[in-house]
């Protein structure tokens, strides 16, 4: 018999990648003339944390269709037992009891972020991408945030990634989940 985390996370993985590939295609079939350079499209899932009740998944995309430049952005995909139950993660479902998503987001992850980016371009950060809390990934050091190009700033400035160790999030997530957190 299948784990059930095992059975929603081999249907849920895959369909990020299903809705870009089906995507890209209809960009391909829309166009009225043949495109002038090659485009291409491409996936790759990186395994950030397996256990048996814990998948954590961050896929790379990368895609050229003629512009001025390729793209690259992320999409993560985390899946838990809560209550016995497998469950698409975010933030909210691995924190402590009394904490909120807002206490992460805004007392850990923009302050971070902002400090990152002023020192890449002089500018902070002022608010943050509507899904970050969901957009995340769980290591067995931490949680990792990827932003990518033109999320909180211009393609210029490339992607950041904000890492938060355990330590870092002391008392703030919720143990029973995450075993390395610490309280």
């Amino acid at each position: 018999e299948t784990h059930p985390l095992a059975t929603l996370a081999n249907k849920a993985a895959w369909e990020p990648i299903g809705e870009v590939d089906q995507e890209f295609l209809n960009s391909l079939q829309s166009l009225e003339q043949k495109p002038t350079a090659p485009w291409s499209l491409a996936i790759k899932p990186t395994l950030s944390l397996y256990r048996t009740n814990l998948i954590s998944i961050l896929y790379d995309r990368y895609e050229y269709t003629g512009g001025a430049h390729p793209n690259a952005m992320t999409y993560t995909f985390n899946i838990g037992l809560i209550n016995g139950e497998p469950k698409r993660l975010k933030l909210g479902d691995i924190l402590a009891e009394v904490v909120k998503e807002s206490d992460v987001l805004e007392g850990f992850v923009r302050p971070r972020l902002s400090k990152l980016r002023r020192d890449r371009t002089g500018e902070g950060v002022d608010s943050l991408p509507i899904a970050t809390h969901e957009k995340f990934i769980i290591t067995k050091n931490g949680l990792t945030f990827p932003f990518d190009k033109y999320s909180i700033g211009a393609y210029a400035e490339g992607d950041y990634l904000l890492k938060l160790k355990w330590s870092d999030l002391r008392g703030l997530i919720n143990k029973s989940i995450i075993p390395e957190a610490i309280p």
